[in-house]
């Protein structure tokens, strides 16, 4: 390796003769084909591959370079040429060698090698430039000159072809790249290989004598450092391939939970949108609406603003699902929502029941704005709905409370509108609006005391039946009692069975109370006529809740048959409000009970509406008038003739009739009169408990 240092050395001195410059000008273009091959490598190969590529390259340069010296000194042997010729022949070989390997590595490298392209001329006119490059420096060196027109054509020839791929690329916007190194099976093979051969063309070359002792151990040393470079490289591009492989596996992984973020973000704002939303109407629903009003209200006390509540029940929906179906009954609601929804943007609208809707009107500044709102609501509500070739007219009953007026306490707030609603609802106006007042208060803390006693209470403990006498006035016998439900501690109020049964289906109390009425009262009955040896009229009132409830109605079946009480005396009482609510099912379940055995009654006749298309299809045993009706006929000639039509419709129909609420014996006698012989209500008894009722009126009787 010194005598190689050496000749560098004396080259670079040579060269700076003014024919060394002329011969090493001339071989310029090499240099900037070289230069050109660097900036290409920099551009397409990463720092890695780029180390990995030049290393072998000189490696093999070294190797190669060995080998041409001394067949150089082979060529040249005999012949006497100038020291500093022969220094620079062999830098001119070094470097075009290096070349030459770089651009055989390079080659392997590059992938969309094509001639149509143009993307193989470039790299292959350089390779061919260098290559007859050795013959012009070979012919240099024995002082020959190494001008030659063949020579000198294939380098133009060459040139054209550089150009040529140049412009084909460039024209075209064709270009190539450049495979990285991989590690592989594939690889490991090669190297082994290009190992053994290299070692065995170098032991060979030893034997036959060609290579020195020393210049065998060169070549032997630069072979084991190519290989032991190749494997470090190698497995420092494996580390670096993990590492990679591991960095887009998280970076994928970062992308996918990044995608299943948005994912479940989206999702869940779906979720939240369905979960506040009525999806019938596009409002919100009413368990959205209790946050949204507490945070309003959270909000304004601090703002100091208002806002009006508007609680709203439709009037005349029932019968639209009754005649024409739930599907168009939808379509009704659907509209109201819609044009709900089209109201300004400070009025906020929610469905919070079948036919019941709330629109909350924001940042009110004065009165007369929710006096313009609770207008235009109105008329929302009384446009008539035209789908199809159906035009239906319904109208609204419109509670309104304001904030902080009537209180700064929201839930109170949704209570009073709701007070000022069922105010509108039992007025002789049902299409109208009013204003929450002061006076209903102790309506509403009535309602939300019950409330609170019926939440946690169990009907076994919390509850007592109360019975009430029902009489034949032609005999003057008690013949049976109507039972009613009562709390054992009502607080600080006394509450009716009317009053009970609501707020017991609001707090979902309703299906125990109910098996606990049937169970309680079957069984006092079956004990009384044991003990009488009769057979007493039991009436008990069913809710519409009920009549829903399958399990309640097979339990009132298997109940009945289980003490074998005479179905004959069991009479299951509905209110006409029921009646004009319920649905097919619910008429029904009444149609079925009939069939069963029960005597099915109405109650509250003549007091309120009533759908006669459900009392014609329901077979009913008994009509109780309503009570204002008794009241009124006892006053009022107009109304005793009302009553006498009813007694008189049910006489044909075969239905017999009770007169409810008689409390005086005037009412009594006109009852009598218009032939009216079954009677109950105060004038013959309060409802009590079975003690007081079994001490008052059955020992006496019996």
């Amino acid at each position: 390796m010194g005598d190689i240092c050496k000749l560098f050395t004396v080259y670079a001195l040579g060269s700076t003769s003014f024919g060394g410059f002329i011969k090493t000008l001339y071989l310029f273009p090499n240099y900037l084909f070289g230069i050109s091959i660097f900036m290409y490598i920099r551009k397409k190969m990463n720092q890695r591959n780029r180390y990995k590529l030049l290393a072998d390259t000189f490696i093999m340069t070294i190797i190669g370079f060995i080998l041409l010296r001394k067949l150089l000194n082979v060529l040249l042997a005999g012949r006497t040429i100038p020291f500093v010729t022969y220094v620079r022949t062999l830098g001119y070989f070094f470097v075009n060698f290096f070349m030459i390997m770089l651009a055989i590595y390079l080659l392997r490298l590059i992938k969309g090698l094509s001639i149509k392209k143009g993307t193989c001329l470039i790299p292959l006119a350089i390779f061919l430039y260098i290559i007859i490059d050795f013959q012009y420096t070979y012919i240099e060196a024995l002082g020959l000159d190494a001008e030659n027109i063949f020579m000198d054509l294939l380098y133009i020839l060459f040139m054209i072809m550089m150009a040529l791929g140049a412009y084909t690329q460039e024209k075209y916007q064709f270009e190539f790249g450049v495979r990285s190194y991989e590690r592989n099976e594939k690889s490991k093979a090669h190297l082994v290989m290009q190992i053994l051969f290299l070692s065995a063309a170098d032991i060979i070359l030893f034997f036959i004598r060609f290579l020195s002792e020393n210049e065998f151990f060169y070549v032997l040393i630069a072979i084991m450092g190519y290989w032991i470079m190749t494997a470090t490289f190698e497995n420092s591009q494996l580390d670096a391939s993990l590492l990679e492989s591991q960095q887009t596996l998280n970076k994928k992984l970062e992308e996918q939970v990044a995608q299943k973020t948005q994912d479940l973000k989206i999702a869940n704002d779906n979720l939240k949108k369905l979960s506040s939303t009525d999806i019938l109407t596009g409002l919100y629903n009413r368990r959205y609406s209790n946050s949204f009003i507490k945070n309003m209200t959270a909000d304004y006390e601090k703002s100091g603003q208002r806002y009006a509540v508007f609680a709203i029940d439709l009037n005349h929906f029932k019968p639209i699902n009754d005649t024409y179906g739930h599907d168009m009954g939808d379509r009704v609601l659907a509209e109201f929502g819609h044009r709900m929804l089209r109201l300004p943007k400070n009025m906020v609208g929610f469905r919070t029941g079948g036919d019941e809707f709330m629109i909350i009107q924001c940042d009110v500044i004065n009165d007369a704005e929710v006096e313009t709102a609770a207008k235009k609501i109105q008329e929302l509500l009384c446009t008539p709905v035209e789908l199809d070739t159906y035009s239906f007219n319904l109208s609204g009953s419109i509670g309104v409370s304001l904030y902080p007026k009537d209180s700064s306490n929201p839930d109170l707030l949704l209570q009073y509108a709701d007070a000022a609603m069922y105010m509108v609802k039992a007025s002789t106006k049902r299409d109208d609006y009013k204003y929450f007042d002061k006076a209903l208060v102790p309506s509403v803390a009535r309602h939300n005391n019950l409330q609170d006693l019926l939440s946690n209470a169990v009907p076994e403990d919390d509850f007592v039946l109360h019975y009430q006498p029902l009489v034949n006035t032609q005999t003057g016998r008690i013949f049976g009692a109507e039972v009613f439900p009562r709390l054992k501690k009502e607080a600080s109020f006394e509450y009716s069975a009317d009053e009970l049964i609501p707020v017991a289906e609001e707090v979902g109390l309703m299906g125990k109370l109910g098996t606990w009425i049937v169970q309680t009262a079957l069984e006092q009955f079956t004990k009384w006529n044991e003990k009488y040896n009769t057979e007493f009229y039991v009436s008990i009132n069913l809710s519409a809740l009920q009549l829903l409830d399958s399990g309640f109605i097979s339990f009132l079946k298997s109940e009945s048959s289980r003490v074998n009480y005479p179905l004959k005396k069991l009479g299951l009482d509905i209110s006409t409000t029921v009646m004009l609510n319920a649905d097919d099912s619910s008429k029904e379940v009444l149609i079925d009970l009939g069939n069963f055995g029960f005597k099915i009654c109405l109650n509250d006749f003549g007091g309120g509406e009533l759908n006669l298309s459900n009392f014609l299809d329901c077979k009913f045993y008994v009509i109780k008038l309503s009570h204002s009706l008794i009241e009124k006929a006892d006053k009022d000639d107009n109304a005793l003739l009302l009553a006498k039509s009813i007694q008189s419709m049910a006489d044909t129909m075969d239905i017999k009739t009770c007169a409810v609420g008689v409390e005086t014996d005037s009412q009594l006698k006109k009852m009598q009169d218009i032939g009216i012989f079954i009677a109950q209500g105060f004038y013959f008894g309060k409802p009590c408990d079975a003690e007081t009722f079994e001490n008052s009126y059955l020992d006496t009787h019996n």
